[in-house]
């Protein structure tokens, strides 16, 4: 008679006996490969819940639960073997060693027969803890002596197959692949054994911690995808290797690699970088060894088995060259701060209209603006082509085709300028960008800002943000998670954008695309809406 014994059960034996477990079982081929079923095995007749080996709930509980995403933070797999049994216990398995394969996304058990006179039915089940209680979520079956087999999702319902073989006193359970066990978070799995015709308990496992085996998980980052210097001179990479995994990354190496370039040098020793953390500053020095052809050069880091790799392009930077004309051009400033100032960023925008006229400050609506007389943003300007030389009222400045420095006025900052170009009409932007920010004075009370910006390719945007912010003397801090704002745009015009939102908002700014190294326009490098610049930010 099958007893509850530490809550194994909400049933009782004589429950469990009358069910009964119907296991007529699923056929299978000869070499174990699932065929259509006829009567398939019945996994779901067993109990509901496992209770946990004497140690094992408390274990869990100490444990970091198991997680959807603990795969992509570098889990291998999760495993635990189950040889604790209950009074039910007529010895037929010794030991069961399970495994939820996250990298193969496989469930997989080994299973150690003493004697199989019979033809014995093994059920696995994997779940979740809940309490001191294993409640199951999956199981995978399979018969000692015969081909049978059958797996199935307990709250779903849906089956799959499972693969079987035997070698010796070993039986082998595997289940098709499938994505569900890559995310699931199983944390637990117990045991049962069954006559071939599922009227009776032969044996029944204590539920198993499932124990999480991890990897580093490495990757690299090191700013905008495209770098470049002058002829002849060496770029200065530098790099983050982080990882993120759960496992220290020991012996990590980085090496570099790439043809057509000179790179100086060609690996370094990282040494360990622990779970969870980033080993900042690795330079390489590269450059083009001969030509101006941009070329591809590719960081490759290794530790414990882990690998990660990222390729940026490198190039030759065109010289600096004085422009023919300044009219039409636009171009984006910014002033140096520190934390006395109220804010971080101060940023600022020149738009030369014509030979003429320039516009300093926003464009309302991105409209083009009209300067008939000098004001505090439609000011004069001269430009001397051959030397290079602009005036902007009485303040005079040398423009090059990478930006100029100007100050409007003695009250003003002064800024550095970067030219900026406008996207055409109807432009797809198809760019991830950040600007950090912050406001206040940071000496007595500040708020810091991350706000992104997404443009896609099917003219959506998104723009979200979150602020963080402090007043150390009065011992208070708080935080702000606005709502997401997302809409569609459009290029309405050369160099002016509609952002239309889900809330039917609608707004309308001047829009310019920022310069990568190689001084070409990117909207991957950054783009400057109004007069806030957003950048690529690894």
């Amino acid at each position: 008679m099958f007893t509850r014994r530490h809550g194994l059960s909400s049933r009782s034996a004589a429950v469990v006996a009358a069910a009964g477990l119907g296991l007529s079982l699923l056929s299978t081929t000869a070499a174990g490969a699932a065929a259509e079923p006829t009567d398939p095995i019945d996994v779901t007749n067993a109990p509901r819940t496992g209770a946990a080996a004497p140690d094992a709930a408390s274990k869990a509980a100490r444990s970091p639960a198991s997680s959807s995403t603990d795969h992509a933070n570098g889990a291998v797999n999760r495993s635990a073997r189950i040889a604790d049994p209950l009074s039910v216990n007529d010895g037929t398995v010794v030991r069961t060693d399970v495994v939820q394969d996250l990298a193969a996304q496989r469930l997989r058990a080994t299973v150690t027969l003493r004697h199989t006179t019979a033809d014995p039915v093994v059920l696995v089940y994997f779940g979740e803890f809940s309490g001191s209680t294993c409640v199951r979520r999956a199981a995978i079956g399979g018969a000692a002596n015969s081909a049978e087999t059958a797996g199935q999702f307990l709250e779903g319902g849906a089956s799959f197959g499972v693969s079987r073989s035997r070698s010796g006193a070993v039986l082998t359970l595997t289940s098709q692949a499938s994505s569900t066990f890559r995310r699931a978070a199983y944390d637990c799995a117990y045991v049962y054994v069954t006559d071939n015709a599922g009227t009776t308990v032969r044996q029944a496992f204590y539920a198993e911690s499932l124990v999480t085996r991890w990897t580093p998980k490495l990757s690299i980052a090191g700013g905008e995808p495209i770098k470049a210097a002058q002829k002849g001179k060496w770029v200065r990479v530098r790099l983050e290797v982080t990882n993120s995994g759960r496992a220290a990354a020991g012996n990590t190496r980085i090496s570099a690699s790439g043809s057509g370039l000179k790179i100086s040098p060609r690996s370094r020793s990282l040494g360990t970088i622990n779970a969870r953390s980033t080993k900042y500053g690795v330079t390489f020095k590269v450059r083009v060894a001969k030509g101006a052809k941009t070329r591809n050069v590719r960081f490759t880091t290794t530790a414990n088995g882990a690998r990660a790799t990222r390729t940026y392009k490198v190039g030759v930077a065109p010289k600096p060259r004085k422009y023919a004309s300044l009219s039409g051009r636009y171009f984006w400033g910014f002033a140096t701060t520190s934390p006395s100032d109220s804010s971080g960023w101060d940023t600022q925008v020149v738009w030369f209209l014509n030979k003429k006229w320039a516009h300093v400050g926003e464009a309302r609506n991105g409209v083009v603006p009209k300067c008939r007389r000098t004001t505090k943003t439609c000011k004069k300007y001269s430009y001397d082509r051959k030397r290079g030389i602009a005036r902007i009222g009485g303040v005079k400045f040398k423009v090059t085709t990478y930006g100029f420095t100007y100050r409007a006025n003695r009250k003003d900052e002064r800024r550095f300028y970067e030219p900026a170009t406008f996207p055409r009409k109807g432009a797809r932007l198809g760019t991830s960008l950040t600007n950090r920010d912050w406001s206040g004075n940071c000496l007595i009370s500040c708020t810091s800002t991350t706000t992104n910006l997404t443009f896609d390719r099917a003219g959506r945007f998104v723009r979200s943000s979150v602020s963080i912010g402090s007043w150390p003397g009065l011992g208070s801090n708080w935080a702000s998670f606005p709502p997401d704002q997302r809409g569609t745009y459009r290029i309405i015009s050369k160099g002016r954008v509609e952002l239309r939102f889900a809330n039917r908002k609608v707004e309308r700014a001047r829009i310019g695309l920022l310069h990568n190294a190689l001084n070409r326009p990117s909207a991957t490098s950054g783009v400057v809406l109004g007069k806030k610049n957003y950048y690529f930010d690894d």
